[in-house]
């Protein structure tokens, strides 16, 4: 299904919305007196290897919000059941190249790493995966907000928010978590909007197992460093004492970016 040629452009796009069930409004929550999705949108530009960044979104007011910061913003449906459909809305707003790579970045990990974006692009550009998700290693048990993979080589044979695989007899070892950098090219997404949600998808609400359970492919490798994805009141409160420390933050302060 792959179809990627050397020469596609590379765009980020970040899906957004208010209405999370777990912690409602947390697209615009400041920190460090900025709107999350600003944070994430503004770290995405330091990607060397794409060449656009975007937010998706159905909320008037976020893209008001973004757009005080010079971020471009789609305005998309309301009636988008997740992050990939809302994505895969926009690309058809914006007419992209089939040939084009998407990378969604999701607007809830405000302490994304370019770095982790580029090395996405560049592991997609080599192998024949549909899709690419990167992991990281964690040694955190039992947090259903973190969908870690079970993974053979390169390949994920599926997504779960259980702990697994489980080592059976012996230590469980580090987990592998979903990290919310993800490429797709756009045909993979528009192929996405049209597929029918399974009991898979439904059971463990990962939205990716969507492409799984109908045959498409999706990659991984491991990529280190610190992120944290934003669910729970709990990981705002800690996500705004990281910020105050964390390089790249206090990097773009400096450079008046922030």
């Amino acid at each position: 299904m792959n179809s990627m040629t050397t020469s596609q452009k590379s765009i980020i796009m970040i899906p957004a919305r208010l209405e999370s069930s777990r912690l409602p409004g947390k697209a615009l929550l400041n920190i460090s007196n900025v709107p999350m999705i600003v944070h994430v949108a503004l770290r995405c530009q330091r990607s060397v290897l794409a060449s656009r960044v975007i937010v998706c979104t159905d909320s008037v007011e976020i893209c008001r919000r973004c757009n005080a910061f010079g971020i471009e913003v789609c305005l998309t449906r309301q009636d988008s059941v997740n992050g990939t459909e809302r994505i895969a809305d926009a690309c058809e707003r914006l007419q992209f190249d089939s040939s084009d790579l998407i990378i969604d970045v999701q607007g809830d990990e405000p302490l994304v790493d370019p770095s982790f974006i580029d090395q996405v692009i560049s592991f997609h550009r080599k192998h024949q995966f549909d899709c690419t998700v990167p992991h990281i290693l964690m040694n955190e048990l039992d947090n259903e907000n973190r969908v870690k993979l079970i993974v053979s080589g390169s390949q994920v044979l599926y997504m779960t928010r259980a702990d697994s695989p489980v080592y059976f007899g012996g230590t469980q070892k580090n987990l592998k978590k979903h990290l919310s950098v993800i490429a797709f090219e756009v045909g993979c997404l528009s192929a996405y909007a049209t597929l029918a949600v399974g009991e898979l998808e439904a059971a463990e609400r990962i939205e990716l197992l969507r492409l799984i359970e109908h045959g498409w492919s999706v990659g991984t490798f491991e990529v280190s460093g610190e992120t944290l994805a934003v669910d729970t009141q709990a990981d705002y409160e800690k996500v705004c004492r990281m910020m105050e420390r964390d390089p790249l933050y206090l990097d773009m302060k400096v450079s008046g970016e922030i």
